[in-house]
């Protein structure tokens, strides 16, 4: 019960068990489980596939969607956002709210969908054979979604914060180098410089507690698997 293509099969690979071990060894039986065992397989497999060809459909098109309504958003402003805004900064944020939708969709239906499945197979067999081991491992999964609902309330200023910084740095590097002319003209290079190393060094600075909340996170996470 440790994967998503093998949680549907747990009862019966016990009864496959009861069977080999019983006297006289039992073959009718024994060729029903394994019937069962490759329609479950098959089913799971036709199951997914068509799952992963939906949802690569829908991801595709609301990525289509999102990057035709940031460009009408932008192209409702007036001249003088544009003036105050680097323009490498509102392509790079165009890109992360696409990415974003993408990455928010791969986990929710790939990760939180396949491990709520997987979790509610083991409940079910687990408060089949032993209610006891069944209310135990709920408790401990409420306390690891607890947990990471505690942790992820905690990290999403820091990591709000590195993408900003990031946005903003790579606005700034972009529009650095398209006016690279127009700065050379001015003999400005040692105050552009400054200006990226001082982007530079407050993106490094959010990134590094954004990452420190999440190692932070990943050992706690380990003590909760171990002491389970």
């Amino acid at each position: 019960c440790r994967s998503g293509d093998g949680c549907g099969v747990a009862v019966p690979h016990r009864s496959m068990v009861t069977a080999f071990g019983s006297e006289p060894f039992d073959i009718d039986e024994t060729f029903s489980i394994f019937s069962s065992l490759i329609t479950l397989a098959v089913l799971n497999y036709l199951a997914w596939r068509f799952f992963d060809n939906r949802i690569a459909y829908f991801e595709a098109k609301i990525m289509r969607d999102v990057d035709k309504k940031s460009y009408g958003v932008l192209q409702e402003q007036d001249t003088q956002f544009f003036s105050d805004s680097f323009s490498g900064s509102l392509v790079k944020q165009m890109g992360r709210l696409r990415d974003g939708f993408e990455n928010l969709a791969d986990a929710l239906f790939f990760q939180f969908v396949r491990d709520t499945l997987i979790v509610t197979c083991i409940l079910m067999v687990l408060f089949h054979e032993k209610a006891m081991f069944g209310w135990i491992f709920l408790g401990w999964v409420l306390m690891f979604l607890a947990f990471n609902a505690v942790f992820t309330y905690l990290s999403y200023p820091l990591y709000r914060a590195d993408a900003d910084g990031s946005s903003t740095l790579s606005g700034a590097l972009a529009d650095s180098i398209g006016n690279h002319a127009t700065v050379k003209a001015y003999a400005r290079e040692e105050d552009e410089r400054r200006y990226i190393d001082k982007l530079i060094d407050a993106s490094y600075a959010c990134r590094i507690k954004a990452w420190n909340m999440s190692n932070l996170a990943n050992v706690f996470q380990g003590i909760l698997l171990a002491g389970f």
